[in-house]
């Protein structure tokens, strides 16, 4: 949850003009949604019980659970 947010801003800053073979960064812009919506939810309901991982999981995502 940490990694892809720097991942896609080094892509925007060092690719100006990226040929066909780097289109999936279109797929990958779709990814953020499921990054900062879905997966975050799915952590919440996995992480059950357990503060500590809780916790976390809201320190990865930047939400407050």
């Amino acid at each position: 949850m940490r990694a892809p947010p720097p991942i896609l801003k080094a892509l925007r800053e060092n690719i100006e003009a990226p040929p066909k073979e780097f289109t999936g960064i279109i797929v990958a812009k779709g990814s953020v949604r499921f990054f900062r919506t879905d997966l975050p939810v799915w952590a919440k309901g996995a992480a059950g019980g357990d503060e500590k991982l809780l916790i976390g999981i809201a320190a990865a995502s930047g939400r407050s659970y």
